[in-house]
């Protein structure tokens, strides 16, 4: 069940070379299929999240309208959403909208603290120039909120890469490097699921 060192690394060199037994694809092939979901999943959370942080975030009355519902899902772990998400989006977008879930929940958390930790003397400052509501979100809100908004941007992006391989050994179509790991447990190629953890963790990386 544990394989040497080399052998894993001559798994990892065949498994470029040569296509999986199991589904006839090679690993270019599942890392492109991962990718390709994760950055799909990722552009569609980061494209949502950010936006609706910084509205909850400035505005006190869509934050308090927003913050229960938000509270209500934001503990339930992404990977408890793919079975429901493989029955209702299908085995295409089921795994991308795990990975949304799973990078949409860090990014909005960070942008709302990174609005709310503005400092007051800021926008007291840019008020006495004469600076409009609209001026003081786009030259000092916004900015201001950048740092927190690359902690949410991290930390979704280690639970959308966890999300995606959990999703593709549930079920996924057209490939994946969590599939790939899953067929090779499953026949007994255990050298090959260590190389797929490999690639796992350089992409991760």
């Amino acid at each position: 069940y544990l394989p040497s060192p080399l052998v894993v690394w001559d798994a990892l060199i065949d498994s470029f070379q040569n296509p999986d037994p199991a589904s006839g694809v090679d690993m270019w092939q599942n890392i492109g299929a991962s990718l390709r979901r994760f950055v799909i999943g990722f552009c569609l959370a980061l494209g949502i999240a950010v936006p609706l942080g910084l509205i909850m975030g400035f505005s006190k009355w869509i934050g308090a309208l927003s913050k229960p519902v938000v509270e209500v899902f934001r503990p339930i772990p992404p990977i408890a959403w793919v079975p429901f998400l493989f029955v209702v989006m299908g085995m295409v977008w089921g795994p991308i909208i795990a990975i949304f879930i799973g990078v949409f929940f860090p990014v909005l958390s960070n942008v709302i603290f990174g609005v709310k930790s503005v400092d007051p003397q800021l926008i007291d400052a840019g008020k006495s120039l004469g600076a409009s509501k609209s001026d003081i979100f786009a030259k000092v809100v916004f900015p201001y909120t950048i740092p927190f908004l690359m902690t949410g941007i991290r930390i979704g992006l280690g639970i959308g890469w966890m999300c995606i391989v959990a999703a593709e050994m549930i079920g996924a179509k057209g490939g994946g490097v969590g599939l790939y790991i899953l067929n090779q447990a499953n026949i007994g190629r255990y050298e090959y699921m260590f190389a797929g953890m490999v690639v796992i963790a350089v992409l991760g990386v």
